[in-house]
C-alpha cells in the first residue's frame, strides 16, 4: 500500500513539472498512467484534463471531466474543468450550468465565480461579469485570474490603457500566467505595437513551448510585418499540433488563408461551421476567401455576417433592412466601413436609386461633395460614425435602411453582374481643369500619380507598400504627383537626394478627397498599391496600375489583372511573397 502510495505521489509530481515546463504531451502520457492506478481517484483526472487542455486537445479534455464525474468525483474543481472544456467549445450554457454546479458544491469556489465572468463577458453582459468580478476582488484583491477578466472587462469598454495594467500586474506577480500573456500579446497587436507584442509572445513561449495560442499570434505578427516565409513555418508548426479547440482552429483557417492556401482554409472555416453554424466571425471570414476567389453569391451572403460581429456599428434607427424590393418610401443607404469600401460600395447605387422612389445616402464628411455630385437624384448626408443616427433622422423617417456594405448582396452575386462601366464617380470639372493647366507648368510628360504606401500597420500595411526609390526607378520621365496620405515628406526628400526626380504635393490626400478626385482626373496614369486611391481611381474611370502584394486584400481577387468594379484599373501582382520585380518589370512595359 505505501508503495503504491508512493508511486502514484512520484508520478503527480513528474505530472506537475512536465506541465509547468510545458511539455505537454509527456504530462499527458503520465497523467493516464495515473488514472489507469487510481481510477477513482482525484488527481490523475485533474492531471489530464489539465495537460489535454494545454495541448489544445479541448474535447478529449472534456471527455476527461465526465469520465471524472462518471466515476462519482462529484466534487467543484471537477465540474469546473468541464465549464472550462465547454467554454472553450463555445457551448455556453452546459459551461454556465456546469459552473453553477461547483459553486453548489462550493458556495466559496472563486475559480467558478471567475468562469461565470467568461461567459458574461462572450456575451457582452459587462454589467454581470463586473459584478462577479467585483465580489471576487473585495475578498482577494490578488485574485490573478478575477484581475485578468477584470482587464477584459476594460477592453470590451476600448479601456486599453487599463486593461494593460491589469495585464503587466499579473505578469508581475506571475510571468507566466497564460491568460495574461496571450491577452497582453494581442492588446499589443491591435495597438501595432508589434514589437513588445512579439517579445510578450515569445516570453509566453519560453515557459510554454508549442502553446497553439501563442505561436498563432507570432504568426498573426509575421503576416502583419510582410514576413510570409516566416507565417509559413509558424502555420505548419501549429498544424503539426492539430489544436482542436474553435478559436485556434478559426485562427489557424485565417493564418492558412492570408498566406494564400485556399483549399486548405475553406475545409478549416467549412469543418469549423458544422460544430459552429451560427458563428458570425467563422461565416465573415470564410466570406473575404469566397471573394478572393469570385465566388459572389455565396461569398455576399456570408459576408452579411459581419452585421452579427462586435465590430458591427449596428442599424442605424428602426426602419427595416431593405431587400431590394420596389420602395415608394425614403430608403436610408449608410455607410459602415473604411472610404475605399464607401467609394467601391457606391457603384450599387445607381441600382438602389432604380428601386426606390427616394434614397438618402450617409457617409463619410469627406466623400460627401463629391456623391452628391455623381447621384444628384439622391440626398447626401456626411457625417461621422458617432453621429451618423442623428443627422440620418433628420432626413426621415424611412420606410427602410441598408448598409453600403450589403448592396452587393442584392445587385452583385455574380461577375455577370458587375456593370461594364467606365466611371460612376464625377470630379469637380473647374478644379479638374485648373489642376491639368497646372500640371503643365511643372514639366512635359506624362503627369504620373503615385501612392506607395497603403493601409495601417494593422492591415498589413508591410505587403501592401514598396519604396518611393524603386517605384520611381520603373517609371519614365514626367512629372511625378504624390497622391500619398500621411506624412511622406521624408520619403519625397530622399528620392530628390538620391535621384534627382521631385514628386509634388498639389493637395492633401487625406481630408480633401474632392480635390484629390479633381487631381486624379487631371493626371494621365496613376500607379499606386492598395489603396483608397485604387478605388478612386476606378470610381472616376482614370487609368491606374495597381500593385498587387502576394497575398491580395479580398477586394483584388486572388488571381487575373482586372478587378470586376473598376474597368480603368489593371492589376501587377507579385508571384515572389515581397518580391516587386515581377510587378515593377510589367509596369516598365506597360506604361511606357
Amino acid at each position: 500500500m505505501l508503495a503504491t502510495q508512493l508511486h502514484r505521489a512520484w508520478l503527480a509530481a513528474r505530472i506537475k513539472r512536465r506541465l509547468k515546463a510545458g511539455d505537454a504531451n509527456r504530462a499527458e502520457a503520465l497523467a493516464r498512467k495515473l488514472v489507469a492506478a487510481a481510477p477513482n481517484g482525484r488527481d490523475g483526472y485533474v492531471f489530464l484534463f489539465d495537460a489535454l487542455l494545454d495541448a489544445g486537445k479541448t474535447a478529449d479534455a472534456l471527455a476527461t471531466a465526465e469520465q471524472a464525474i462518471g466515476r462519482g468525483l462529484n466534487e467543484a474543481e471537477i465540474w469546473n474543468r468541464k465549464g472550462i472544456a465547454c467554454l472553450r467549445l463555445d457551448h455556453l450554457d452546459v459551461a454556465e450550468d456546469a459552473f453553477k454546479h461547483a459553486l453548489a458544491l462550493d458556495r466559496a469556489n472563486t475559480a467558478a465565480q471567475v468562469n461565470l465572468s467568461s461567459i458574461a463577458l462572450r456575451r457582452n453582459d459587462v454589467g454581470t461579469a463586473k459584478s462577479l468580478l467585483n465580489t471576487v476582488l473585495a475578498a482577494s484583491p490578488d485574485h490573478l485570474a478575477a484581475r485578468v477578466n477584470r482587464a477584459l472587462t476594460y477592453l470590451q469598454e476600448s479601456n486599453r490603457s487599463d486593461a494593460e495594467q491589469d495585464f503587466r500586474a499579473v505578469l508581475a506577480q506571475d510571468p507566466g500566467n497564460l491568460p495574461a500573456l496571450t491577452n497582453l500579446t494581442r492588446l499589443l497587436i491591435d495597438a501595432e505595437r508589434f514589437d513588445e507584442a512579439a517579445s510578450v509572445a515569445e516570453i509566453g513561449l519560453s515557459r510554454r513551448p508549442n502553446h497553439p495560442g501563442l505561436l498563432l499570434d507570432i504568426g498573426r505578427i509575421a503576416v502583419l510585418r510582410g514576413s510570409l516565409g516566416e507565417a509559413e513555418q509558424i502555420l505548419r508548426q501549429l498544424q503539426s499540433l492539430a489544436p482542436s479547440d474553435a478559436d485556434t482552429r478559426l485562427g489557424l483557417a485565417v493564418l492558412l488563408r492570408d498566406t494564400k492556401h485556399y483549399d486548405e482554409a475553406e475545409r478549416l472555416f467549412r469543418d469549423l461551421l458544422v460544430t459552429q453554424p451560427g458563428d458570425p466571425l467563422i461565416h465573415f471570414n470564410l466570406s473575404f476567401l469566397l471573394l478572393l476567389k469570385g465566388r459572389f453569391d455565396e461569398g455576399w451572403s456570408e459576408y452579411e455576417y459581419r452585421k452579427l460581429t462586435a465590430e458591427s456599428p449596428g442599424h442605424v434607427g428602426s426602419a427595416p433592412q431593405w431587400q431590394g424590393e420596389p420602395l415608394n418610401g425614403k430608403l436610408l443607404i449608410y455607410a459602415e466601413q473604411g472610404i475605399g469600401d464607401e467609394i467601391m460600395f457606391a457603384s450599387c447605387v445607381p441600382d438602389a436609386l432604380s428601386r426606390a422612389s427616394s434614397c438618402v445616402v450617409q457617409c463619410d464628411p469627406r466623400l460627401a461633395s463629391l456623391l452628391r455630385r455623381s447621384f444628384p437624384q439622391a440626398t447626401i448626408v456626411g457625417s461621422n460614425r458617432s453621429e451618423r443616427g442623428e443627422k440620418a433622422s433628420e432626413f426621415g423617417p424611412f420606410a427602410a435602411q441598408v448598409p453600403m456594405g450589403s448592396l452587393p448582396v442584392l445587385f452583385r452575386r455574380s461577375a455577370a453582374a458587375f456593370p461594364l462601366q467606365q466611371r460612376y464617380l464625377n470630379a469637380d470639372p473647374k478644379d479638374t481643369t485648373d489642376y491639368r493647366q497646372r500640371l503643365t507648368t511643372l514639366g512635359s510628360g506624362k503627369k504620373i500619380g503615385l501612392c506607395w504606401r497603403g493601409g495601417l500597420l494593422k492591415t498589413r500595411q508591410a505587403s501592401r507598400s514598396i519604396g518611393l526609390g524603386m517605384l520611381a526607378d520603373a517609371l519614365p520621365d514626367g512629372v511625378l504627383v504624390s497622391l500619398q496620405h500621411g506624412d511622406s515628406a521624408q520619403h519625397v526628400e530622399a528620392l530628390l537626394g538620391q535621384t534627382g526626380r521631385h514628386v509634388h504635393s498639389l493637395v492633401d490626400p487625406q481630408n480633401n478627397l474632392d480635390l484629390l478626385a479633381s487631381l486624379i482626373s487631371a493626371l494621365d496614369v496613376v500607379v499606386s498599391v492598395q489603396s483608397t486611391v485604387v478605388h478612386l481611381c476606378g470610381a472616376l474611370g482614370v487609368k491606374c496600375f495597381a500593385l498587387i502584394p502576394y497575398s491580395p486584400e479580398w477586394r483584388y481577387l486572388a488571381e487575373g489583372d482586372k478587378m470586376p468594379w473598376y474597368q480603368s484599373v489593371t492589376l501587377l501582382r507579385q508571384t515572389i511573397p515581397g518580391d516587386w520585380s515581377a510587378p515593377l518589370t510589367r509596369l516598365r512595359q506597360e506604361i511606357s
